[in-house]
């Protein structure tokens, strides 16, 4: 059963977090064409490409939607959730995958069966909250700091949460510390 529930939490996170990533990704490139063409001043570049019987002035664009249609098609889920909710699943999908791997590891380097891991799913569950926990560092820090809006970049973020899902067990004590750190260096300031 603890196996079942296991194999299911890591396809889960695989599906949903490539699928959040990819369409976060797009969002992104869509979000970074339409600024360049406003900054260009270009929003047409003459020829119009039709997509789905949707015609497209602009053929970055064209060729973001045409990747957007086709994520679209594999992980039709993402559309109809707000871009937020997007980067929490993927965040937490991420930092499960990484706790997986440190716990493949684990097993690996101790020659231990993975039925055999105490509390396995605890830890799964454990990564899912290190990548939600990374996920508001990753707001507040840069908003804490300068007091703007934040623009999140969908690898780092899928990345700290891998990283910090590897790094589960010392996790907790990093963060503790840098807090730590972190007041001590305010109050000298």
């Amino acid at each position: 059963m603890k196996i079942a529930a296991t194999i299911l939490l890591i396809l889960g996170s695989l599906y949903f977090g490539t699928g959040g990533l990819i369409y976060l990704e797009l969002e992104k490139r869509y979000s970074d064409a339409q600024s360049e063409a406003v900054k260009n001043k270009k929003v047409s570049d003459g020829k119009s490409v039709v997509i789905n019987n949707i015609p497209f002035n602009n053929k970055k664009i064209a060729e973001i939607a045409k990747d957007q249609f086709l994520a679209e098609a594999i992980y039709p889920y993402v559309v109809y959730i707000p871009t937020f909710l997007n980067f929490i699943i993927t965040a937490i999908s991420f930092g499960i995958i990484g706790t997986f791997a440190k716990t493949i590891n684990y097993c690996i380097t101790n020659n231990t069966k993975i039925a055999d891991v105490t509390n396995l799913l605890l830890l799964l569950i454990q990564g899912a909250c290190i990548g939600f926990i990374i996920l508001g560092i990753s707001y507040a820090i840069p908003t804490i700091l300068t007091n703007e809006e934040v623009t999140l970049k969908p690898i780092s973020i899928v990345f700290l949460s891998l990283i910090g899902g590897i790094f589960h067990e010392d996790f907790y004590k990093w963060l503790r510390d840098s807090v730590k750190q972190f007041k001590e260096k305010s109050k000298t300031e």
